[in-house]
């Protein structure tokens, strides 16, 4: 009995995931995996069922799939046809590391139709047995988990956030993928309702959610709320990065927390504020920018002028890119990690 190729594909339109979902769902050949809509959606599945084939549209919200390709699919060493409505996107999808590219038909007969999908088969269960062979002629092929963490073991995501922005944060969070860095999330809340913000990312993300506990170290994949209570700060020794406890109170919480990041990670490190109703954590953010990590501050549409007026005057220099929705928030981050 012959093996199953699992094929994934990743296609924004529903009438063509869909379509090929009726095609292959029976063929003696294909395992069909479920269909990924969006570059998050196509993460968390390639992670959780590493598929032996990839299916994946150029046309897709937040990257394109070249760009996808290119900074993210392309490390897991799985064969990929990159496929578009528009014939001049080749060149770019086999530069990003597609092994073929096919035109996908935006107005196709029915014959049309079917003629694309079994040249799409074909395709695949070519794709399927060169990668066989490859594996057969290296029989010890690292793994993709550390090929990537070997060159970003670095990497941290630290985001500080104001009261009342528990649904930014999950909307942001919700949509990283399960091998993501480590996330730190420092928190301005009440005490005791860390636990409630702990309980709603774990319903809601692919990443492991717990309360940071003091001395901790980062692990990848894993999202550390900070308690109600303590204004923690980031740490590292010889072999690890660890959460500490913040010591005194000469700074503004959020702008220690920023800065115990910048001082352990520079560059390496991601940063967030979602800003509300206080500009803690500008200056702070400040200055992880000036160690050359990206930094962002989501920007609430209906702050007040004043407030705005603050946040601008601490951000004198530019260094922190404001925006002003979660989905482009989200957006920035993938191209980030």
């Amino acid at each position: 009995m012959s093996i199953l190729t699992r094929m994934l594909l990743i296609d924004h339109s529903i009438v063509f995931r869909e379509m090929l979902r009726k095609r292959f769902l029976n063929d003696p050949h294909i395992n069909m995996l479920p269909a990924a809509s969006d570059p998050f959606d196509a993460l968390h599945k390639v992670n959780k069922y590493r598929p032996d084939v990839i299916i994946c549209a150029n046309e897709l919200p937040y990257l394109t799939g070249n760009e996808l390709i290119e900074k993210h699919l392309g490390k897991y060493n799985i064969p990929i046809i990159a496929m578009s409505v528009k014939e001049e996107s080749k060149d770019a999808a086999l530069q990003a590391g597609a092994k073929h590219f096919v035109v996908k038909p935006s107005d196709a007969t029915h014959d049309q139709g079917l003629a694309f999908m079994n040249m799409l088969l074909s395709l695949v269960m070519q794709l399927r047995q060169q990668d066989l062979l490859e594996q057969s002629q290296q029989p010890i092929r690292q793994s993709y988990y550390y090929q990537r963490y070997r060159s970003h073991r670095s990497k941290v995501i630290a985001i500080g956030a104001s009261t009342q922005k528990d649904d930014a944060i999950v909307e942001v969070l919700s949509s990283l993928p399960s091998n993501s860095p480590p996330v730190l999330l420092m928190h301005d809340t009440s005490y005791g309702e860390s636990n409630s913000l702990v309980e709603r990312l774990k319903a809601a993300c692919t990443m492991s959610v717990k309360e940071a506990d003091v001395g901790e170290c980062l692990q990848i994949g894993t999202i550390m709320v900070a308690a109600s209570d303590r204004s923690l700060r980031l740490q590292s020794d010889q072999h690890y990065y660890y959460v500490t406890e913040a010591k005194g109170h000469e700074r503004l919480p959020m702008d220690s927390f920023f800065d115990s990041v910048a001082a352990t990670m520079g560059s390496d490190a991601i940063g967030i504020l979602i800003a509300g109703s206080q500009d803690d954590g500008v200056s702070g953010l400040q200055n992880l920018g000036r160690t050359g990590a990206r930094v962002f501050i989501r920007k609430d549409k209906d702050m007040r002028a004043e407030q705005e007026e603050r946040i601008n005057v601490k951000n004198e220099s530019a260094l922190v890119a404001a925006i002003h929705s979660s989905d482009a928030l989200t957006k920035q981050l993938l191209y980030s990690i």
